[in-house]
């Protein structure tokens, strides 16, 4: 399976259910290990995280179909709305490794949804000395993010 695959699916997809798409690409982001397929269409109403979702797992459901053993883990993003929900969740896993560290304790995150909670574990795993875990059940399911300093 290639990233290609993932691009041209997802524009078929969105083009099927009327949206213009004007322009279509897609990066590797290292801190999420995940392949971002970035698409800009006409500004709509209708492109909500909703929206980007479900065309997220039709996309999912096509690619699987055709090989189910190759897929890479990808997110779809319509006019950067996941991007931007990307960025601010790491903006606060920034907040709370440094409240974590400055302060020596674990920190709670507000509860989330199992994506969330999945680019949380994901991108503080990518930093040094920080370790999470889910807590919760439910709604009420959230991440503990921890700070070990590590000794000599």
């Amino acid at each position: 399976m290639k990233t290609e695959d993932i691009l041209q699916t997802t524009k078929k997809i969105l083009e099927l259910v009327g949206f213009q798409c004007l322009s279509v690409s897609g990066e590797y982001d290292n801190s999420l290990n995940l392949y971002v397929c970035n698409v800009t269409v006409e500004d709509s109403p209708l492109v909500t995280v909703d929206v980007i979702t479900s065309v997220h797992h039709l996309v999912g459901r096509m690619l699987y179909a055709q090989d189910d053993t190759t897929v890479p883990s990808f997110v779809v993003d319509i006019n950067n709305i996941q991007r931007n929900q990307i960025e601010k969740i790491k903006m606060q896993a920034d907040v709370l490794m440094e409240r974590a560290k400055s302060f020596g304790l674990s920190v709670p995150f507000l509860p989330m949804s199992a994506y969330e909670r999945l680019l949380v574990h994901t991108y503080v795993a990518s930093h040094d000395n920080f370790t999470t875990e889910s807590e919760g059940e439910g709604v009420e399911r959230h991440i503990v993010v921890s700070y070990n300093q590590k000794t000599l």
